[in-house]
């Protein structure tokens, strides 16, 4: 019964680890676009770097990087990929990093880039990666596999799943400053859902409905 079901986003703590990550990567001084998951297929980092291939052709940006954390079966594909799209210049492979250093990374992202393409035995549910990513203020481009479009709303560009050049198409309009600094500005409003003592509050009263 949809009387007996309660929607709760989990809370995620706004943390600060410092930027030390930012001069192990060379980043200083740097835009950079983020991709964090695992390297597999239903992950859409293929289509996050095709897309990426056709922003960098139409928006005539040099010096932007994509940073790309993760490891999985499909790593040694990707770096050949990289290479044989002419974008070794262009992608930063960090591999795993621990999670206050990811961290660090959304800060001083442009944008984060979710790329979860659905399949017959999964659907990206609460993705962590868009939660955080909200959480610290940066603008997200996800697509509309599963509880994506529900955890970004209005902090981000939602596409459909699987479309390598509705990323091209979203990262070119983060280009422009009005657009972008408007969802910067929800952004601020969206993580409110993410609010630790909030979830606290919403938990304790459910079980104390109970009772």
């Amino acid at each position: 019964r949809p009387d007996q079901v309660k929607v709760m986003y989990m809370g995620v703590p706004i943390d600060n680890y410092g930027d030390t990550i930012m001069d192990r990567l060379n980043l200083r001084g740097i835009e950079y676009d983020l991709v964090i998951c695992r390297l597999v297929w239903e992950k859409g980092i293929y289509d996050i770097l095709y897309g990426w291939r056709m922003y960098l052709r139409q928006s005539g940006h040099s010096g932007q990087k994509l940073v790309i954390v993760g490891d999985g079966k499909e790593e040694k594909n990707i770096k050949r990929l990289i290479i044989d799209l002419g974008m070794k210049d262009s992608v930063i492979l960090a591999g795993g990093l621990p999670n206050k250093e990811v961290k660090q990374l959304y800060k001083n992202a442009h944008a984060t880039l979710v790329g979860s393409i659905s399949i017959q035995s999964w659907q990206e549910q609460q993705s962590s990666v868009s939660r955080e990513a909200v959480v610290q203020n940066c603008p997200v481009i996800s697509t509309d596999s599963g509880a994506n479009p529900e955890i970004v709303g209005s902090a981000g560009i939602i596409i459909p799943a699987g479309n390598p050049v509705e990323f091209g198409r979203a990262l070119l309009k983060l280009d422009d400053s009005v657009l972008y600094q408007t969802i910067k500005d929800n952004g601020l409003k969206e993580r409110e859902k993410f609010d630790v003592d909030g979830f606290r509050k919403k938990l304790a009263d459910i079980y104390i409905s109970l009772l």
